[in-house]
Parts: C-alpha cells; sequence; structure tokens
C-alpha cells in the first residue's frame, strides 16, 4: 500500500491507535537506536487499521531524542560517566542505551505528534521520550516499522521525514 502524506492529528490518530497500551519489550542499537513495542492485538479497532495487527512494532530513532525535559537531559548527559565509546555513531549512545533500558517493560499511554513531527511518547513511568521531526538524518527522523522476524522490515507503517513531513498508510 502507498504512503500518503499525514496531517500531525491524522498522524497523532494512527499512532495512538497502534501505540497506546504497547509495551517497551526490549531495544537494540546498530546505527540509531530500535525500540521493541510489543501488545495485546484483540482490540478489533486496531485490526481494522492494519489489516491483522502484529503483536510487535518497531520504532526506530535516527534523530536527535531525550527523556524528559532538556535542560534535566542535558545535566544527566553532563554528568553520565561513560561519555563516548569508540565505533558509536550516535552521540551519547551510552547514556541513552541506559536511559531506553531504564524504559523497558513501561506502557505506552500517550502519544503526541506536533506540526514539525516531533513525537513524544509517554509512559506508564511518568516518563517522556521526546523524539525531533526535523533532522539531519539521511533516512528518516523516526519510523513505526512492521518486521517478518527480528531483521527484516516489511513495511513502513508510519514515518517522519527529516523535514518534518509525515507519511502513512
Amino acid at each position: 500500500m502507498e504512503h500518503k502524506q499525514l496531517q500531525p492529528d491524522e498522524a497523532e490518530a494512527l499512532m495512538r491507535a497502534l501505540l497506546i497500551g504497547s509495551e517497551i519489550s526490549r531495544f537494540e542499537y546498530w546505527a540509531d537506536f530500535i525500540i521493541r513495542l510489543e501488545r495485546d492485538v484483540s482490540r478489533d479497532s486496531r485490526q481494522q487499521l492494519i489489516g491483522g495487527a502484529p503483536s510487535a512494532l518497531w520504532l526506530r530513532l535516527e534523530a536527535e531524542w531525550r527523556v524528559g525535559d532538556q535542560k534535566h537531559w542535558d545535566a544527566k548527559q553532563a554528568s553520565f560517566p561513560i561519555q563516548e565509546l569508540r565505533h558509536f555513531t550516535t552521540r551519547n549512545a551510552p547514556m541513552k542505551a541506559a536511559v531506553i533500558a531504564q524504559m523497558v517493560g513501561s506502557t505506552i499511554t500517550n502519544i503526541k505528534v506536533s506540526s514539525d513531527g516531533i513525537l513524544e511518547i509517554e509512559t506508564s513511568d511518568d516518563v517522556t521520550l521526546s523524539v525531533r521531526g526535523v533532522s539531519n538524518s539521511h533516512d528518516y527522523s523516526w519510523s513505526i516499522e512492521r518486521r517478518d522476524d527480528e531483521f527484516h522490515v516489511t513495511e513502513m507503517v508510519i514515518h517522519c521525514e527529516p523535514d518534518g513531513r509525515l507519511f502513512g498508510r
């Protein structure tokens, strides 16, 4: 199915239907962070939206992102004991991995998408993950993917272009 450009409210509604109630089950790091989101697919509204909803979706974070407010995040980055590691392309990857690891097991409770593609995901731990919509990424700022296994993307459900435009089906 071809992707169409979405208005922020359309993207937000789609993502709410797909992701609210999903659990952050694990994450991985390759060139960017990828968070696996697992959910109960028994809700009819979800199945209608994506036709046979999968039990897992992946959130890929290619743009800069943070947890909490910017001032607190900057202070946390400055005091984190490991600043950089060789062969990591993402700025402050060790701290980001530690922060996402603390989010594993939490449930998504709310989602907001702004007019410039900023994605905010609130969790049951009262934590907010914010991902920039406008970025220097080569592909997408962020995306929600379906996979046929752990490694092969079968479909981009929704994505944010580096200029902040949103696309989905």
